[in-house]
């Protein structure tokens, strides 16, 4: 599903186990095999990705087509704001090694038509989404960091006047590098992706912030990076504490947007 919003909110349903997946980098397979794993439900269950569906492997485009499943949803990462840098400022002829270096030659090949395409559908993934699990929790997924001590003015500042913080939103490694255990309030935990963890580890949590970009995009002898945020306190080795949001009785699936207009 494609949102219009740079924030979104979702509530899980009753009966609706919600998984996030790491970063897929143009290999399709991660996902199918990541689904195929934990026996995913398209009629029940939401996959939400952290973000760079695209760019190294040789399947971007087939990535972004899982965005027209109502079942999917993907945060804006890295890759996909370059892109949309790129198309916002015309075809900035300035980003276009950038883009050559970050693997997206798959994207500078695509006839103008096709991009605008692209283009569209990476606009429409959010920066941030925030999950209302039915215990009460909630859950933030970025695809690289919270870069502010409190999830809620991280969200109102979530906007284009704050440049910075939308870029290190997507971008920044400071955390991860720092191993900081620094927690973030007004949240129960972040998930994120963007640094590749340890060889052989599922995630790694530092603070309340759990990190699941395996490196499975380059090597496919390392676990596949996705968690069941039902199991994120044990998974995860994370404190949950308080609950943050009011339980829902009746599942809520008002969050599904509808169909986007595929290529």
């Amino acid at each position: 599903m494609l949102l219009n919003t740079i924030h979104e909110t979702l509530k899980q349903g009753a009966e609706t186990r919600v998984f996030v997946i790491g970063d897929v980098h143009g290999n399709p397979r991660i996902i199918e095999d990541a689904m195929e794993s934990v026996g995913f439900n398209t009629e029940k269950d939401l996959m939400i990705s952290v973000g760079d569906l695209v760019d190294v492997g040789p399947h971007s485009a087939q990535c972004l087509m899982y965005l027209r499943e109502d079942w999917f949803v993907a945060t804006r990462g890295n890759h996909e704001h370059l892109i949309k840098m790129y198309m916002d400022r015309n075809e900035d002829e300035t980003l276009i090694d950038a883009l050559k270096d970050n693997g997206a030659q798959w994207f500078l090949d695509l006839p103008f038509e096709q991009k605008e395409v692209v283009h569209a559908m990476v606009k429409r993934m959010p920066v941030a989404l925030t999950v209302e699990m039915a215990t009460g929790h909630k859950i933030g997924v970025v695809h690289a960091d919270c870069p502010n001590d409190d999830w809620n003015v991280f969200l109102e500042r979530l906007d284009e006047r704050h440049h910075k913080q939308l870029i290190d939103t997507l971008w920044t490694r400071n955390r991860y590098e720092s191993k900081s255990e620094a927690r973030v309030k007004n949240i129960n935990a972040i998930v994120v992706g963007h640094n590749p963890i340890g060889v052989n580890k599922f995630n790694e949590t530092l603070g309340n912030v759990v990190h699941i970009d395996t490196g499975r995009h380059f090597d496919d002898s390392r676990p596949l990076p996705i968690i069941n945020l039902d199991w994120i306190e044990e998974e995860a080795g994370i404190e949950f504490g308080e609950r943050l949001c009011e339980i829902n009785e009746v599942p809520d699936f008002s969050f599904y947007a509808e169909p986007v207009v595929t290529c």
